[in-house]
């Protein structure tokens, strides 16, 4: 059980922690959260472990591709059994829909770490 629930636990975790990363560490940039991100994602793979959500709750995403746009807020994440991640966002009118990774892309200060 704990193994199948871990992806969520840790994208819980995380969200969690990105949101006491300005006290935490002050002047973090986006870089760096980018950078440290990458590093996690190197260690868990050659731990053969899950690798981290390339987004995060709370992150301003678009969807990119496609015949229609889409804007809105990552209020989800989460992994399918086959191991593949999605995200669920809202926008501004208070829709959701499921994105795969390949889907989103990253607003402009999308990344801006709350206090």
């Amino acid at each position: 059980m704990l193994k199948v629930k871990l992806p969520e636990l840790v994208a819980i975790a995380f969200t969690r922690f990105k949101a006491e990363l300005r006290r935490i560490v002050p002047g973090l940039s986006d870089a760096e959260w980018d950078e440290l991100k990458r590093e996690e994602d190197q260690r868990r793979a050659a731990c053969g472990m899950a690798r981290m959500a390339r987004l995060l709750t709370g992150d301003k995403v678009q969807k990119v591709g496609g015949d229609y746009t889409f804007v809105g807020v990552v209020v989800s994440v989460f992994w399918k059994r086959s191991g593949h991640v999605r995200y669920v966002v809202e926008d501004d009118r208070g829709i959701l829909h499921i994105f795969s990774e390949k889907n989103l892309a990253p607003q402009e200060s999308s990344h801006a770490h709350s206090s």
